[in-house]
């Protein structure tokens, strides 16, 4: 069987949450925990280049482990997600049994009952905290527990992968990875989770004639729990670092004034006080917008294929 290595964002904002990630994954799946590689990346700490821990960099981190994977696919999550106890042994089957460049790993996001009357879309944390709590437990309750969550995709249906890629999870084969410079493509990614630069990333291999099609591992269920964003008591750090020396940030879109624009919007989860969606969205703007985490990241890779297969 192939090995499967998966990193953990264990971040400030809630490192409590990494036990019921590694819970759900090494021993609600202990049938198969000899072929997963975890690698816990800490968001805790300041860096090497000296900027403070809030301002991560997943990217920076994934570049620094890489030597250490030994497993022929790598996933990463955050530790807000749970694998589904038992489901791993099939998704290493079907990953051993065809082999794709990169597959979807069906995350699921546990809501609130429609009959609450708020949007099904809407995380709970009542259902959240509950699985959470049987997790770290050893409750046998688990399994019944999200069998009877309220849950809704986090994504659209495959056809929805040429305009728009929105999964946050995913298994893909390091080899390929490594083909094409996946680890080292841009830095200062700050603030950037992987899942939207991987959207870039197919549409320019797509534009440079090496196209990978995702695929969904159907064996594959994993689910989001409810967490807090403290963001507004993360930015003063963040801030105070950028303005001490502009150069830190020269070529993004990380100037004062954006970046408290951008952790006001965050601080409300993208809302307005009466739960409609606050416009225009900075968060997504912030990344793809010229100068942006994506855009720069879309740009570097861009030009490293050019250059590749000139």
């Amino acid at each position: 069987m192939l090995t499967l290595t998966v990193t953990i964002a264990h971040d400030a904002e809630k490192p409590h949450f990494t036990a019921a990630c590694l819970e759900a994954l090494l021993t609600r799946n202990a049938d198969v925990s000899a072929s997963v590689q975890t690698i816990v990346l800490d968001q805790t700490a300041p860096p090497a280049d000296g900027r403070p821990a809030c301002l991560w960099d997943v990217a920076d981190q994934l570049r620094e482990a890489r030597p250490s994977f030994r497993g022929e696919y790598w996933l990463h999550c955050h530790n807000e997600h749970i694998i589904a106890p038992g489901s791993l042994a099939g998704v290493l089957a079907w990953l051993d049994g065809h082999w794709p460049d990169i597959a979807l790993a069906n995350l699921r996001r546990l809501c609130r009952p429609r009959a609450a009357g708020i949007a099904h879309n809407t995380d709970s944390a009542a259902v959240s905290g509950a699985i959470r709590n049987a997790l770290l437990s050893g409750g046998g309750e688990l399994a019944g527990l999200l069998a009877a969550a309220p849950t809704t995709r986090w994504a659209g249906p495959e056809t929805e992968f040429a305009a728009r890629w929105r999964e946050d999870l995913f298994y893909a084969r390091v080899a390929w990875l490594d083909s094409w410079g996946w680890w080292d493509v841009e830095r200062r990614l700050w603030w950037q989770d992987i899942w939207d630069i991987m959207g870039a990333a197919l549409r320019e291999l797509a534009a440079a004639g090496r196209p990978a099609a995702p695929v969904r591992c159907p064996a594959s269920r994993w689910y989001h729990l409810y967490h807090p964003k403290p963001y507004r008591g993360l930015a003063p750090e963040a801030l105070a670092w950028l303005a001490a020396d502009p150069a830190r940030a020269a070529g993004t879109r990380f100037t004062p004034a954006e970046l408290a624009a951008l952790v006001e919007f965050l601080a409300a989860d993208g809302l307005n006080p009466d739960g409609s969606k606050r416009l225009p969205n900075l968060k997504y703007e912030f990344r793809v917008g010229e100068g942006g985490t994506v855009w720069r990241f879309r740009q570097a890779l861009a030009r490293r294929l050019k250059g590749h297969l000139a």
